[in-house]
Order: structure tokens, then C-alpha cells, then sequence
């Protein structure tokens, strides 16, 4: 009877990852243009006028009808698939040796995007929606998918813009009690995902005629930043003190103008105090909630 060979299984020997240690800090980014953002705000407010102001070229990507309206880069993303290609694309020309062709990538609509994303997922998975893989598996991949594309997104060198509309939520306040609040029109999985990656989310809304770009949010209003430390203080008015909001004048030009300047730690409130008695249709204003609570 011949003898068995028994072949022996080698591991598969890694590469060593070799580690040098940082000896110099990496100072804040300087240029606004940079940074990563989430605006919300209702419908025809300026969302996207304003995101393509500003010095340097900006790339929209639209997942809504094209923007007869405004002078503008723009590529359509009627599927997860298109958007896909543009990304790609667009991580060509950022490894090449060329300067990179855009300054800004301004995704308008990014609820509509998260939902071109799950049905992407979902016709891979060949189901119809992800709870219909259990344990959770469909939305995971829902999760992974998305992820995956906000990070390259974010990777690219220069600064990304979200745009989306602003719904009304039902929220539970901490320390009891429920309150109905402006958020993005995400879900709560895209919400989570964008909220946590971007350096700043910011609500555009109406403070009587004027409008308004919330900075810093409360129980009424979802808005916040990271862009102010002490290394670099941003959004501070002349008396360093943190801008909770401004104002955005009456044409995008201006609202950008003033976007920038309070940035840069010199936007001017205006004299006249700004009115409390913003009012969401069937609710109390803001003046009448905060006396409530």
C-alpha cells in the first residue's frame, strides 16, 4: 500500500505595515472651501444657488431634474450606477499629475442619492427591499454601500457640499417629553452616516422675511459644527463669542458673501436683534417653546 503524502499547510505570511510616528502636527485646514458639509432647508430657499458661489470651479452632481436656472458644471445621477462612474472618474483625475478641476463637489440631494444607493444594494442582493434578508444583512449592505461612497467622496482634494430638503421630526427631548424638530429629510440611517462625517451641518430656514443659516442648533433645530477651536476659532463675531446664525441677505452672491465672513471671524449681526418668532405652520414659535420649557 503506498504511503500518503500529507502536504503541509503554510501560513500566509503578511506584509509587515511599517509605522513612522508623527513629530509634526498637521494644522486645521485654512480654506473654507475644504471642508465637508450637510445643508438642509425647505425647498427654493438657496440651497443650491449658494453652493455654487464662491471662488473656483464647482462640480454639481444633481439627483434632481437638471438646474435650468443657474450657470453651472453639472452631471446628472439617475441611478447609483452613473454616480459610480462619476466617482470613479473623478478619483482619476485626483491621482493624476494634473491640478485637480474642481474646488467643490456639491451633491444636491442627498436623500434621493441614499435612496438611489439602497436600490443599487437591493438589485445586487436580487430583493426588493433590505429587510428582506434577515439578520439585518440587507440593510448592512445598505450601510456598507453608502459608507464606502461618502468616504471616497470626502477623500477627493477638495472640499464636498450635501445638500437636502428640511422635514419636521417628532423628536424625545432628554430630558422628557416630545418636540417636533427641523432635520434633514434623511433617513435615519443616512442622517447618522452624513452627520457623522461632515464638518459642519447646517440648517437654512426664514426668521420672519429674513433668511436665516442656523450654525449652532437646539431642541428646535438641527445645526453644528466642528470648524471652531482654539487652534482655530471660526464663526465667532467681532466679540469672539460663537455665531449661533446669520444672516443671508437676498441674493446668493450676498448669502455666500456673509457665509465666508463669518467663517473668517468677521460677520457683522445686524444691529436690530434678530426676530424669535420663527413659526412653524400649526406649532408655537420659537419664543413661546423656549418660555414653555
Amino acid at each position: 500500500m503506498g504511503k500518503i503524502e500529507v502536504k503541509s499547510k503554510r501560513k500566509r505570511k503578511e506584509a509587515k505595515i511599517k509605522v513612522v510616528l508623527p513629530e509634526e502636527y498637521t494644522e486645521p485646514a485654512a480654506n473654507f472651501n475644504d471642508y465637508a458639509l450637510l445643508i438642509h432647508g425647505e425647498k427654493k430657499i438657496g440651497k443650491t444657488s449658494l453652493s455654487l458661489q464662491g471662488p473656483g470651479n464647482v462640480l454639481l452632481l444633481e439627483c434632481d431634474p437638471p438646474q435650468l436656472a443657474y450657470r453651472r458644471k453639472e452631471l446628472q445621477l439617475p441611478n447609483w450606477a452613473t454616480f459610480l462612474a462619476i466617482l470613479e472618474r473623478l478619483e482619476q483625475e485626483a491621482g493624476s499629475d494634473t491640478p485637480f478641476p474642481f474646488d467643490r463637489v456639491v451633491l444636491d440631494g442627498a436623500d434621493i442619492w441614499y435612496q438611489r444607493c439602497l436600490e443599487y444594494v437591493c438589485k445586487q442582493r436580487v430583493i426588493t427591499h433590505p429587510e428582506d434578508e434577515a439578520y439585518g444583512k440587507g440593510w448592512h449592505g445598505v450601510r456598507k454601500e453608502f459608507t464606502q461612497a461618502v468616504d471616497r467622496l470626502l477623500r477627493l482634494p477638495c472640499g464636498t457640499w450635501f445638500l437636502c430638503h428640511s422635514s419636521w421630526k417628532e423628536v424625545k427631548l432628554r430630558k422628557g417629553g416630545k418636540v417636533d424638530k427641523l432635520l434633514p429629510r434623511l433617513s435615519g440611517q443616512a442622517e447618522e452616516i452624513l452627520n457623522g462625517k461632515v464638518d459642519g451641518w447646517f440648517a437654512y430656514d426664514y426668521d420672519g422675511d429674513n433668511r436665516i443659516l442656523i450654525l449652532q442648533g437646539d431642541d428646535m433645530t438641527g445645526a453644528g459644527h466642528r470648524l471652531d477651536s482654539s487652534d482655530a476659532p471660526h464663526f465667532r463675531n467681532p466679540d469672539k463669542k460663537p455665531l449661533r446664525s446669520i444672516r443671508m441677505g437676498t441674493t446668493a452672491s450676498k448669502a455666500y458673501e456673509n457665509l465666508e465672513a463669518a467663517y473668517n471671524n468677521m460677520y457683522i449681526p445686524p444691529k436690530k436683534p434678530e426676530s424669535k418668532h420663527r413659526v412653524k405652520k400649526g406649532g408655537k414659535t420659537r419664543k413661546q417653546f423656549l418660555k414653555k420649557k
